[in-house]
């Protein structure tokens, strides 16, 4: 979490790199700077000082975690009999796809890994200002790709997106958005379901906004005894219909509402 000045405050103890494998769980919530922290990944691995980890199921990203290498990891870790390497390589797990039950299943398995000796856990995800974090998401899954189905922002745009996607998993994306059935549930988030997703915010050892992220994940390579990484910006291409740009009919107003606001609507459409 980022203390009152944007600066990183520490969440874990540093630990003795020769007992304990690092393994660094990063929740994704679409739209927040994925991309980017792909690419964090990506280069660790390229490097030699981390695994990355696919997900069980169809795709690469799935919240569905193979606890098996886990295992056998923290298992070299833990039994001095077995050969080791004298700092062990990171495990990172982008948790992106198929995360419906990720709270209930995954969660309280990655919360009983820190009671572990031989497990360095850090839990992260990132929140996004809302406004900015919008209109991404309506060019990356509303518009262009989309226009046809989806004719407005507010005739698509799920409400509480972010913190529905921390409670419960994902949302229907792409021409569905809002639309029934899961828009009677976004709909309905109320005050127990944000206690909930508090509840489930409060197990995660970083979380913080898009805006900070490059001295986010500086803090959590140091909690992790990895060494820096260059962090970029990198954003997904948009779709077919007229990626970056904005339907007519709706520039002005939205363009109005960045100036009001301060921001650069060309670079929040691009993220």
């Amino acid at each position: 979490r980022l203390g009152d000045r944007g600066r990183t405050q520490p969440m874990l103890p540093l630990a003795n790199e020769r007992s304990q494998v690092p393994l660094w769980f990063h929740r994704h919530v679409h739209k927040t700077g994925g991309t980017t922290v792909r690419g964090i990944m990506a280069s660790l691995r390229k490097r030699g000082d981390a695994i990355v980890q696919r997900g069980l199921g169809s795709g690469s990203w799935s919240c569905k975690i193979d606890w098996g290498h886990v295992d056998e990891a923290l298992e070299r870790a833990h039994n001095a009999s077995l050969p080791r390497p004298a700092s062990p390589r990171a495990l990172v797990f982008e948790l992106h796809e198929a995360c419906t039950g990720w709270v209930s299943q995954e969660l309280p398995r990655i919360t009983e890994l820190r009671t572990l000796p031989s497990a360095r856990v850090f839990l992260t995800t990132l929140v996004r200002s809302p406004f900015s974090h919008s209109l991404s998401a309506w060019m990356w899954d509303g518009k262009p790709s989309f226009g046809r189905f989806n004719r407005t922002i507010d005739y698509w745009l799920p409400y509480n997106m972010q913190s529905n996607q921390l409670l419960y998993g994902d949302f229907d994306r792409f021409m569905m958005g809002n639309k029934e059935p899961m828009g009677k549930r976004y709909r309905h988030f109320g005050e127990a379901e944000f206690n909930r997703t508090l509840d489930v915010v409060r197990r995660f050892d970083l979380v913080c906004t898009t805006e900070e992220l490059a001295p986010c994940m500086e803090r959590l390579l140091q909690e992790l005894g990895l060494p820096f990484v260059r962090i970029g910006h990198a954003a997904p291409a948009h779709g077919r219909m007229g990626a970056g740009t904005l339907p007519a009919d709706e520039s002005k107003v939205v363009q109005e509402e960045c100036t009001a606001k301060g921001l650069d609507c060309a670079a929040i459409v691009a993220e």
